[in-house]
């Protein structure tokens, strides 16, 4: 009887003993057409700068020709505070698409390459992160505080370029909150680079200029406040914080988001601080 047992107790632990596990070979393939082109990708979601990018609508969908099966792990250089990953086993050959998902938070809010790798491949893709501080402010709005009260309209942008100098200038204008077709921000800044960019423009500096004022009914303005290189020591500081493109659905616009601080001239020339200053416009 305890032969029996013996060997009853053998088999059972030769029947729990487990195979040895062997992970799957690495698979083979490329990220490129036979032409050796990088195959399509696709950015989703709407990523901003401070914020975490770990979100589950904010993703990179890349595609990878699989010609081996097997396990897979593909990342992304770390940039600008983000990186991309994504792993796991095709079971097959063929077109496969990976998500990569982000880990980390973007630093600054411009256009950001990145480059992934695949066997013996290699690519890239571009995420074009916004500015976290155009949340607080609807599009194409401005506001700003003097003495307590604070002022807030709409506002267009127009850019303009300027071959004799090889830049661009850029006017901004607005009107009221309540719409009162008399009373016009205006501000004005100059670059001589071929493009707007995101450095700080002081009116101190010829070109560059704060104007709120009201219309006279003779066509002819009055100052309430503003700054330019003739009023000194009034200076505003005008920060174009992101120049960004923002593409939506079958469509492309340039968001222009920004503060300005400092001191203005008030219609008697008193020097008087601007604070909680900020605009967010589209063109």
């Amino acid at each position: 009887m305890k032969k029996a047992s013996a060997f009853l107790l053998i088999l059972l632990v030769i029947a729990c003993k487990k195979e040895p596990h062997h992970p799957p070979a690495p698979a083979r393939g490329s990220l490129e057409t036979q032409y050796g082109q990088c195959l399509p990708n696709t950015v989703h979601g709407t990523w901003y700068n401070g914020l975490s990018a770990e979100i589950d609508t904010n993703y990179v969908e890349i595609n990878v020709h699989v010609t081996s099966p097997g396990s897979y792990t593909i990342t992304s250089d770390k940039v600008n505070g983000v990186t991309f990953s994504a792993s796991g086993i095709f079971s097959d050959t063929g077109m496969k698409a990976v998500r990569l998902e982000a880990a980390g938070a973007f630093i600054q809010p411009v256009g950001t390459e990145f480059h992934t790798s695949f066997d013996s491949t290699n690519c890239r893709f571009y995420v074009y992160p916004q500015d976290s501080s155009g949340l607080s402010i609807a599009e194409n709005t401005w506001q700003f505080t003097v003495r307590d009260h604070t002022y807030r309209g709409t506002c267009t942008i127009g850019v303009y370029d300027i071959p004799q100098a090889s830049g661009y200038a850029a006017q901004f204008t607005g009107k009221m909150a309540s719409g009162s077709p008399d009373t016009v921000l205006d501000m004005q800044f100059y670059t001589n680079d071929d493009y707007l960019d995101t450095i700080t423009y002081p009116t101190s500096h010829f070109g560059n200029s704060f104007t709120f004022y009201r219309l006279l009914e003779n066509g002819y303005g009055k100052n309430i406040f503003f700054a330019d290189n003739t009023v000194q020591p009034a200076i505003v500081e005008i920060h174009l914080n992101s120049v960004t493109v923002d593409y939506g659905p079958g469509y492309y616009k340039n968001v222009l988001i920004g503060t300005f601080n400092g001191s203005v001239r008030d219609s008697a020339m008193k020097v008087i601080p601007i604070t909680n200053a900020r605009f967010k416009v589209t063109y």
